[in-house]
């Protein structure tokens, strides 16, 4: 049994956000727990500032996955700051009870966004296959990215703008927090607040809607797993394994004309993957 999704459509009737399902039963609250726990430590025993100021809060954060974007000129993993940080990421990386949440992550998001996640899918390994190097964060698991927010994760309002537009991002909340009075996830261009408890599941579009999430007490814990996927990817791939600058020095007219009609088309075909009939 599960509890029920929540659906936020546009006026379309398009799926725009969702909270999904939250697992019953107590092996579901255990993983999360343990989950907590782990995370928890995660930021006691990283190298870097645990309160470092960022564009997303001032709180500690491990990146992992595959990225493009900032001058890189080719998808790469992203690399951790320091050799601790590699070995706290590479247990968490190959825990059990993360990559049950990660699976349940991947279940919903090809439940909801059936079009999207296939998109997701054919991208991450169109980019695996150009470069079998590159390692990803899970398997069966189609977001090339994933941030580990830890313990103290209140977000101020922002927009992932480098995330594709019309694209999902998954947030995974835990920790020891009353979710009645904190920890909510805000979307201001909707004006909604959403209870966010731990262990449940969101997928929003976090590059179009500016969202944060409410402050909790100073004695609880608030962490999060964020999974996404940079734009750049789907444009790399979509160039034929080129980012946008290198495609636009060395394309013949035809193809430059179809680029940029493919562009004009961009809102209407991201309104054909979400629509979810």
């Amino acid at each position: 049994m599960r509890s029920s999704s929540k659906i936020i459509r546009d006026s379309n009737g398009l799926p725009l956000a969702v909270l999904g399902p939250r697992p019953n039963g107590q092996n579901w609250s255990d993983t999360v727990d343990r989950v907590s726990t782990l995370l928890e430590n995660a930021r006691r025993d990283m190298h870097v500032n645990k309160e470092a100021s960022h564009r997303h809060g001032k709180y500690a954060s491990l990146h992992t996955g595959i990225s493009l974007g900032g001058g890189q000129t080719q998808p790469c993993n992203l690399a951790p700051s320091s050799p601790q940080d590699a070995r706290i990421l590479e247990e968490l990386q190959a825990n059990d009870d993360i990559a049950k949440i990660i699976d349940y992550c991947n279940y919903l998001f090809q439940t909801y966004f059936p079009k999207l996640h296939a998109l997701y899918r054919n991208v991450l390994q169109s980019v695996l296959s150009d470069n079998p190097s590159l390692k990803p964060n899970f398997p069966n698991n189609h977001f090339a990215s994933a941030t580990y927010n830890l313990a103290r994760a209140v977000t101020v309002a922002h927009r992932d703008f480098l995330n594709l537009f019309f694209g999902q991002c998954c947030i995974f909340a835990c920790g020891n927090y009353n979710w009645k009075t904190g920890g909510h996830i805000v979307l201001w261009d909707l004006g909604l607040v959403i209870e966010f408890p731990p262990g449940a599941v969101v997928f929003i579009p976090s590059a179009l809607l500016l969202h944060s999430n409410t402050k909790i007490l100073a004695t609880e814990t608030c962490s999060s797993i964020t999974l996404y996927s940079a734009a750049a990817l789907f444009r790399w791939v979509h160039n034929g394994g080129m980012t946008d600058l290198e495609f636009r020095k060395n394309a013949s007219p035809e193809l430059m004309k179809e680029w940029e009609q493919h562009r004009k088309e961009l809102n209407r075909t991201a309104m054909d993957i979400l629509r979810d009939d």
